[in-house]
């Protein structure tokens, strides 16, 4: 509830600098389920990557409510993040973990 009511990420600064050079456009969705302890930090990560940068959409998608989009990107377990409508991990990952995943030239 408190990051919703802020105008600026949470993230380390180290993180934020380098969310800063990002010059291509990403979508994070994060598939995620009401009983799940391990996506409120997943989905936190992905909101905070988002206001960290101009060019990061995410979102939190309830797997159960959109079985077929679900199905469809292979959510088999939760959380499950893809990026620009690529399944790419499974879990909850450190903060320096995420940014270099989304960082990482494969989302080129």
């Amino acid at each position: 509830m408190l990051e919703a009511g802020t105008t600026a990420s949470s993230l380390h600064p180290q993180s934020l600098e380098r969310l800063a050079g990002l010059d291509r456009d990403l979508t994070i969705d994060v598939f995620v389920t009401p009983t799940c302890p391990h996506c409120p930090p997943a989905v936190l990560l992905a909101y905070r990557a988002a206001l960290a940068s101009p060019h990061i959409r995410a979102a939190a998608i309830e797997a159960t409510e959109f079985p077929a989009l679900a199905d469809s990107l292979d959510v088999w377990s939760v959380p499950r993040v893809v990026v620009n409508g690529v399944p790419h991990w499974d879990g909850t990952v450190p903060e320096r973990v995420f940014v270099d995943r989304i960082l990482s030239p494969a989302f080129e």
